[in-house]
């Protein structure tokens, strides 16, 4: 299903443009959770960083899971009835173990010998049984439709894409920033030397 080359899959700036799509996605999941601090939101970058070069996941396994995971904030934004019996689940208010619960989900979906959830529990430091429970929450709430077109799931591949790409390029534009205050700065001494 993916026509992610792996050697993109793996680079750094892929995967903290992942991670960060990822906790984008999961501020807008659970828009009460106290996760607005900075500090809350880095933890949960390293979180999502440490568990994609530890599993080794692939693009597509994390691309199908954010989709999923944003069909799931579209049936919570509409009150969907699948959703509504989970309002007062603390496994289902938690960002983190539905985003792990829509991983697991995409892989066993995408990979023909997926990790089992002992693994998944081991990576995550969480008791298994949180992790089923997590999964079979995560598939009740999704009402069990787990489709995703060619057209939904290319169309999020080439977002995730100009997202990379815009972050590259702002990076390139404050690296270029900085390299310009220093040549003012270093202008500006020579100057003062000449006068002098």
């Amino acid at each position: 299903m993916s026509s992610c080359p792996d050697d993109m899959c793996y680079n750094n700036e892929t995967i903290n443009s992942v991670a960060c799509s990822t906790v984008n996605c999961l501020l807008r999941y659970n828009p009460c959770c106290p996760l607005k601090n900075s500090r809350r939101i880095n933890c949960l970058k390293m979180f999502v960083n440490r568990f994609i070069y530890q599993t080794n996941t692939s693009c597509a396994v994390l691309q199908l899971a954010l989709i999923y995971l944003s069909k799931l904030i579209f049936l919570i934004g509409t009150n969907s009835p699948s959703v509504k019996k989970f309002k007062n689940c603390p496994i289902f208010n938690c960002g983190r173990r539905m985003w792990l619960a829509a991983v697991i989900v995409s892989s066993k979906l995408i990979n023909e010998r997926p990790f089992k959830n002992v693994c998944f529990s081991k990576y995550c430091e969480l008791p298994l049984w949180e992790v089923n429970a997590g999964e079979v929450i995560f598939l009740q709430a999704l009402d069990y439709n787990l489709f995703v077109s060619h057209d939904l799931f290319y169309w999020f591949e080439d977002r995730l894409t100009k997202e990379n790409q815009k972050e590259k390029e702002d990076k390139k534009k404050l690296l270029e920033a900085e390299i310009g205050m220093v040549n003012f700065k270093m202008e500006n001494i020579l100057t003062k030397d000449e006068l002098v």
